[in-house]
Formats: structure tokens, sequence, C-alpha cells
């Protein structure tokens, strides 16, 4: 029996996106940018602030089940 471990499957988590009207959904993804792909909208345009388990993240931050990621409108500082 090899002991070598096998690639797990996707973490299953849960999201909220002001995308699609902040409806938290469940999705199974390894990373907030695959929950973005799959969901399709877009994170490339830093209008996008990503937050998994509360706290600040990437779109390539690794996801583990029962997580909340949270997708958010970037704060834009004001020109004045």
């Amino acid at each position: 029996m090899s002991t070598e471990r096998k690639r797990s499957i996707m973490a299953e988590v849960r999201y909220m996106a002001y995308h699609k009207g902040g409806v938290p959904q469940t999705v199974s993804a390894d990373t907030p940018a695959e929950i973005a792909e799959k969901e399709g909208f877009s994170i490339d345009d830093n209008q996008v602030a990503i937050f998994v388990g509360g706290k600040s993240a990437t779109p390539t931050t690794r996801l583990r089940d029962g997580q909340v990621v949270s997708f958010q409108k970037a704060r834009q500082e004001s020109g004045c």
C-alpha cells in the first residue's frame, strides 16, 4: 500500500460577493480566484478586496473547508 497522499478534493467554503448581492453561497474551490472564475465575476481590477475568515487575503490564498470568503468593494481614497 502506498503512503503517498493523494491530492485532496477542493475545499467547500461559503462566500459572499457584492457582485452577487451579498447573498451567502456555498462553493467548492481551492482559492478566491477560483471562486470568482466559477461564479463569473472579475477580481482583477483592483476594486475588489478579498477576505478569508475576516482577514485580508489574495486571489491565490489557499482555502480550507468551512472558511468564509468575502469579496467587497475596495475602499478608494478621495483625491482632493
